[in-house]
């Protein structure tokens, strides 16, 4: 079952780490992190001393502004849907915050193989 497929009945497709999904999600936060951080840096160098000020400044501090709404945005949502994962028992917050993962690929519940090939039951939203 698809994530968009899930969504559209009401429920949570199960965890894959190797998703394209929750890649690209994450992929987004990083891109909109980053450019905040770089129109930030380009703000320091050119800055007047008057955030509101037009021209170039004016112009770097809009789209600044606009990534930091778009970071916040990102942030509350993703953490949210974490949340939502949580309770709903699809992947606990322990295991997403579990840097030990990361290098086993196996999440930190069991050293031993899991096999990917019959996706569990999907968790039902209330």
């Amino acid at each position: 079952m698809t994530h968009f497929a899930a969504l559209l009945s009401r429920r949570l497709s199960a965890h894959d780490p190797h998703a394209a999904l929750p890649s690209a999600v994450h992929g987004v936060g990083v891109l909109l992190m980053s450019a905040m951080a770089i129109s930030g840096t380009i703000y320091y160098f050119i800055n007047s001393g008057d955030p509101d000020a037009g021209g170039a400044v004016g112009a770097v501090m809009f789209v600044h502004r606009t990534l930091a709404n778009l970071v916040w945005v990102y942030l509350i949502g993703h953490a949210g849907l974490g949340l939502v994962h949580h309770y709903a028992h699809d992947i606990h917050l322990g295991e997403m915050w579990s840097l030990d993962r990361d290098a086993t690929g196996q999440g930190n519940a069991s050293s031993a193989p899991v096999d990917h090939s019959a996706p569990s039951a999907p968790a039902r939203l209330p």
